[in-house]
């Protein structure tokens, strides 16, 4: 398996690895890179792959147990550009031993696939380069974590600017999306009407679009009634925790 590391992740993957600790300093400071990280790796093919990266001008971090394969697989992350990279491919293609041909295909297939995206209805587009974070805003009484709920007063309007200062405290500390829920999905909640539901989540969708117009809004629903209300009101995004359990969910998306 092999899967992308984010610049903001990397330190902590670093350590995570059990290298030395005097390196990952000088390791992290490589973020501008593009890191991979490659697991269950053979030792000695670690060894050749960290060689064969630093003859390119990147590098490639590996556990210390590699050097002297005490272990028969490690993880080990790769620190390179699209050019070093390149001459990487070029040398695992000529190696069909210790499981290169595994690495270089998973590499290849990474580098092929670029930056997974969404585009919006707007035609705004999320891109996912690093982990973005979402911002619960539960407009319920019930919510399974009591400092998500806002608004606990269905259809109140009155609890409409909480919502919208809860929101603006979560955009300034970096969230990337703001979620809406009306209906508790914890073990054992009681079930809402649709009626309720929309009387919460439709007026506080509304109120968040108008306050924040650039804000990427997602509602929290399993009902195709509500997410089509949520939609006409500003939400971006259906956040549907059945996948599709409404027979009717797929057409309003």
């Amino acid at each position: 398996m092999l899967y992308k590391i984010g610049p903001r992740a990397l330190a902590a993957e670093l350590a995570g690895l059990h290298m030395d600790p005097k390196a990952i300093p000088i390791l992290a400071r490589k973020a501008q890179l593009e890191p991979f990280r490659v697991t269950g790796v053979r030792s000695p093919a670690a060894n050749i792959i960290k060689q064969e990266m630093l003859a390119a001008g990147g590098d490639c971090a590996t556990p210390m147990s590699a050097v002297a394969c005490t272990e028969k697989y490690v993880d080990i992350i790769l620190l390179g550009t699209r050019k070093h990279y390149g001459i990487l491919l070029g040398k695992l293609a000529q190696m069909p031993y210790f499981g290169m041909p595994a690495v270089h295909d998973a590499l290849k297939a990474a580098l092929a696939a670029g930056v997974r995206t969404t585009r919006l209805a707007d035609g705004r587009v999320l891109t996912y380069d690093h982990c973005l974070v979402m911002g619960i805003l539960n407009v319920t009484p019930d919510s399974f974590f009591a400092g998500s709920r806002v608004g606990l007063s269905a259809g109140a309007e009155a609890a409409l600017p909480d919502v919208v200062t809860r929101a603006r405290e979560m955009l300034a500390a970096g969230a990337d999306v703001l979620d809406v829920g009306g209906e508790s999905t914890r073990p054992g909640a009681a079930p809402v009407i649709a009626e309720d539901e929309q009387a919460r989540v439709v007026p506080a969708i509304r109120a968040l679009r108008q306050a924040f117009p650039e804000a990427v809004i997602s509602v929290d629903t399993y009902r195709a009634s509500t997410a089509e209300k949520a939609v006409a009101a500003g939400a971006d995004i259906i956040n549907d925790v059945t996948a599709l359990g409404d027979p009717d969910m797929l057409d309003v998306v």
